[in-house]
């Protein structure tokens, strides 16, 4: 249950930041975050 659990959470974790990071080429698209970047993936 426990080991369930936490591998529940590392996944909704997981779906958070690939949610967060598929939504910033939509800000880009409309301009939003074009001259600021609030995610660089890379140096994280």
């Amino acid at each position: 249950m426990r080991l369930e659990s936490a591998r529940s959470l590392l996944m909704r974790k997981g779906q958070n930041k690939k949610d967060l990071l598929s939504s910033i080429p939509t800000l880009q698209e409309k301009g939003l975050l074009y001259n600021n970047r609030i995610v660089q993936p890379d140096n994280n």
